[in-house]
This record gives structure tokens, C-alpha cells and sequence, in this order.
């Protein structure tokens, strides 16, 4: 049977690669990096939609596995919006930010005081969005696709972390991943 072209804009088939069972490299998509899960962030703590759909399945210990400092912000985040049933504007955020930190001095070193204070003026510039997030459907969208992708990448490592405990593999695989 002859192979067929691949279209660079086509979704990968895991039917093409049934021989072997494996996605290629070429059909795996790339971890995400900083700045995407930035804009995620982003848009999370300023789009009461985007932030509504992930509230329940974006927890901080995620966050904090790429970004202390981001998870310190969507904990603040999340006790504001459980609170009040709304999102927090720029100077309430920092104000419970730095009550937060207050009371636990040590939650974040200096380098990621700076990461935090870095992301809000990103977050809430307009400019660097090219609209208003707090109100885009699009960028909505984009965020909590994004966040499931993040939590895709979480349940991996962790996956990962589990099966390979001390370089090694356990003997009965199957009733690890049950």
C-alpha cells in the first residue's frame, strides 16, 4: 500500500501510524512554553468566562510546577472569586497579593516577588493583547484550550514521575495505571 501525502496542516492519524502504534514527532505537539502559559494566566484572572470554564480543574500546585509565583497569583485569584463571585481589578489583586505575602513572608523568594509584579503589568496591558481580554470571547477560547493542554502536560509528568520511581518501572504496570 503506498503512503499518502501528508498534509502539513492536517491533524495527525493515529490510523496512519497503525503499524507501530506511535504518533510520529512530527504529529506531536510542543510542550507549551512560558509565555503561553502567561497569556493563559493572563487572560484567566481577567475573563470571568475563560476563568468560570478551568476554576474547578486549574489548581495553584499546577502552576506552581513552572511558576511559584503565578501559583501564589491564581490562589489570591481563586479565595477573591470564591469570596465575591467576581474577579478582582488590578489593585484589589495586588492589595490581597500583599496581605498574602504579608502574612507568609517566605512564600516568595525576591527573583519571584519581581516574576509577579513583571506579570500584572503584562496582564493588565491592554497594548500587549491588541484588545481587552477581560471581555474577549476569542481569547477565552484560547485560554482554557490552552489551560487543557497544561493539565495534559501535569497528568504526564505526574504520570511519568510515578511510573519511573527510582529509574525503574514497577513489575506489574497494569495495576499501577488502574
Amino acid at each position: 500500500m503506498a503512503d499518502k501525502p501528508k498534509d502539513k496542516n492536517s491533524k495527525p492519524n493515529v490510523e496512519d501510524d497503525a503499524e507501530d502504534g506511535v504518533l510520529s514527532l512530527d504529529d506531536r505537539r510542543a510542550s507549551l512554553d512560558a509565555a503561553k502559559k502567561e497569556e493563559m494566566l493572563a487572560v484567566l484572572i481577567r475573563n470571568q468566562d475563560a476563568f468560570e470554564d478551568v476554576t474547578e480543574l486549574l489548581f495553584p500546585k499546577t502552576i506552581k510546577q513552572f511558576s511559584p509565583g503565578l501559583a501564589v497569583v491564581w490562589s489570591v485569584v481563586r479565595k477573591f472569586f470564591d469570596k465575591y463571585s467576581e474577579l478582582p481589578d488590578r489593585s484589589q489583586l495586588e492589595a490581597d497579593l500583599h496581605n498574602e505575602l504579608h502574612a507568609a513572608p517566605k512564600l516568595l523568594d525576591q527573583d519571584d516577588r519581581e516574576e509577579v509584579d513583571k506579570f500584572l503589568d503584562y496582564a493588565y496591558d491592554e497594548k500587549a493583547h491588541g484588545k481587552d481580554i477581560s471581555k474577549s470571547a476569542k481569547h477565552g477560547r484560547v485560554a482554557v484550550e490552552t489551560c487543557k493542554q497544561l493539565l495534559e502536560e501535569h497528568l504526564v509528568f505526574n504520570m511519568r514521575s510515578t511510573l519511573l520511581k527510582g529509574g525503574t518501572l514497577p513489575a506489574d504496570l497494569v495495576a499501577t495505571l488502574e
